[in-house]
């Protein structure tokens, strides 16, 4: 069950539907890029690439990229080889951008491979980890843009 916290920072923040089922909301003043995808078809993963290259490209080079990747709503969750290749391409813009990436799944297998597919990358400017719940993967990027 999400918190009343995260339930408070969904009410307060407003979304935009960039795409249908690619959702993108600002937290933390702009400082934190959320995304949230709700299926996996080709046509969806395209739409959510094209505004995760946006945000990337278009980040201030003065701050580090913190985004959320959230599929928890995702219908039919895989991890094929399209999303694999996406994912990998995206890891490549800006390797100078540090960053982190919390990527939010409800615990199932594909969570486990997703973990270490994650772990593989190569980015290492750009942490990833999984979470299994929004409220943790905001409060370990918040944790960076206070070390930072």
């Amino acid at each position: 069950m999400p918190s009343p916290e995260l339930e408070q920072l969904k009410r307060t923040t407003q979304t935009e539907y960039v795409a249908p089922k690619v959702a993108r909301r600002w937290l933390d003043s702009g400082a934190i890029v959320w995304f949230s995808i709700e299926a996996v078809d080709r046509e969806v993963i395209d739409s959510w690439g094209r505004a995760t290259e946006e945000a990337i490209m278009n980040w201030p080079v003065d701050r580090p990229f913190l985004t959320v990747q959230d599929f928890s709503n995702c219908e039919g969750l895989a991890l094929t080889p399209y999303i694999r290749k996406k994912g990998e391409y995206l890891a490549s813009l800006r390797p100078d951008l540090p960053g982190r990436n919390a990527v939010i799944l409800r615990r199932s297998v594909v969570a486990q491979a997703v973990k270490m597919f994650l772990m593989a990358m190569k980015d290492k400017r750009r942490e990833r980890r999984l979470f299994f719940t929004p409220q943790d993967g905001i409060e370990w990027l918040k944790q960076y843009g206070r070390q930072g």
